[in-house]
């Protein structure tokens, strides 16, 4: 995949279902993967024909419920053997944390989840200095 594109597991909004690919996929510099993690259920992708992310991988996920403390298990399949890259990928979500593990077992990448940003503690950008303005602004008319 092409860097600045999207790979969308599963239906790209549910934390279900999984996008599978018959051949096998590469991932480039720039490239975003992107999960739905819900209530202890996830979306995913399953590279039948393998996968090769990019040592700089960055994942973006919806939250339709998403935990922290869960372990999102199998995220993406068909890992034949441990990037060894995990350090390097980035979580595009303000506020997420957690830490990207290769299973051998399952040969897939699982997720333990560890810090959720509340959805008001990221709202619409600039949200926060506009209504500090309105606030000077309203001082300075007294």
């Amino acid at each position: 995949m092409n860097a600045g594109g999207t790979l969308l597991g599963g239906t790209g909004a549910a934390a279900s279902g999984a996008l599978t690919v018959t051949g096998a996929i590469t991932l480039a510099s720039g490239s975003v993967v992107q999960l739905a993690l819900g209530a202890g259920t996830n979306s995913q992708i399953k590279a039948n024909g393998g996968i090769v992310p990019d040592a700089d991988q960055q994942f973006s996920f919806l939250d339709p419920g998403a935990s922290a403390g869960t372990t999102y298990a199998s995220l993406i399949t068909g890992v034949a053997a441990d990037p060894g890259s995990q350090a390097g990928w980035s979580i595009a979500n303000p506020g997420w944390a957690g830490t990207f593990a290769y299973n051998a077992g399952t040969q897939a990448i699982d997720f333990p989840l560890t810090a959720v940003a509340e959805s008001s503690a990221y709202g619409p950008p600039g949200a926060g200095s506009l209504a500090g303005l309105a606030v000077v602004r309203r001082r300075r008319r007294r």
